[in-house]
C-alpha cells in the first residue's frame, strides 16, 4: 500500500514536470522593450553610417541586411562555432544586434537560443531586431538597406 502511494506521488510529480516543460515551450517569445531595437531605428543607424558601432548578426536563414554577418542557426554545432569565432573578434562591451526574420519574432525558434548563447559568451549589450511579421514585411518592403 505504501509503495502504491509513492508511485502515485512520483507519477503525479513527473506529469506536472512534463506539463510545465511543455507549457514553457509553447509560450510565445517575449522580450522586454530594452532588449528590442525597432527596424526603423536600425535602418536609420545604417543610413547615418553609425552602424559601424554595431555588430549585426543574422541568426537565421534569411537574406542579410546591410552590414550583417551571416551566422545561421546556432543549434547547429558548426554555426555555434562560427558565432564564437565572430564574437572573439570583438570586445565584450560591443553592441550586438541579432535577427532572424524567418517569421514573427514571437514565434521564432532561432533568436531566443542565439540571444542566450551570446549572453553566455559574456556579451551583455545585445538587442534583438523586432521583426513583428518577418524580414520581408518589416525590412525589405520598407526599403531598408540590404546587403547585395
Amino acid at each position: 500500500m505504501n509503495m502504491t502511494i509513492h508511485i502515485r506521488h512520483f507519477s503525479l510529480s513527473l506529469l506536472l514536470c512534463c506539463l510545465t516543460a511543455v507549457t514553457a515551450f509553447a509560450q510565445p517569445n517575449s522580450f522586454t522593450k530594452n532588449q528590442l531595437i525597432d527596424p526603423l531605428e536600425l535602418a536609420n543607424s545604417l543610413k547615418a553610417n553609425t552602424a559601424n558601432q554595431l555588430l549585426i548578426l543574422n541568426m537565421g536563414v534569411e537574406r542579410n541586411i546591410k552590414n550583417a554577418v551571416e551566422i545561421g542557426i546556432v543549434s547547429s554545432p558548426s554555426k555555434y562555432k562560427k558565432l564564437q569565432e565572430e564574437l572573439a573578434k570583438h570586445k565584450k562591451d560591443k553592441q550586438v544586434v541579432i535577427y532572424c526574420g524567418c517569421c514573427k519574432l514571437e514565434d521564432c525558434p532561432n533568436v531566443p537560443l542565439a540571444y542566450s548563447k551570446i549572453r553566455e559568451l559574456g556579451f551583455n549589450n545585445v538587442r534583438i531586431l523586432n521583426m513583428v511579421t518577418g524580414l520581408n514585411e518589416d525590412w525589405i518592403d520598407k526599403g531598408f538597406p540590404m546587403a547585395y
